[in-house]
């Protein structure tokens, strides 16, 4: 029982290093294009582009883009996978 209780505080601990690496390279990456954090959510970049806001949000490793141009989010999705 101690060594199983053990192996998922471990398991734990690794996810949340993986989750903390996801995002620093990721706001890393946002702020290179010029994309400013939301200061009460740092999971919210926001940039204006073509004269309209685009909005990218994060949860884990989940992403919604969002913009008024769908030639935008393509385009940002492009330049996220470019990284993958």
């Amino acid at each position: 029982m101690f060594i199983g209780f053990n192996l998922v505080i471990i398991v734990l601990i690794i996810e949340l290093v993986i989750y903390l690496l996801f995002w620093r390279d990721l706001t890393s990456e946002l702020k290179k294009w010029g994309f400013e954090l939301n200061p009460y959510d740092t999971c919210v970049a926001n940039k204006t582009i073509n004269n309209k806001q685009c909005t990218i949000l994060w949860h884990v490793n989940d992403l919604k883009i969002s913009h008024v141009e769908e030639a935008v989010v393509k385009d940002m999705i492009s330049r996220l996978n470019e990284k993958c």
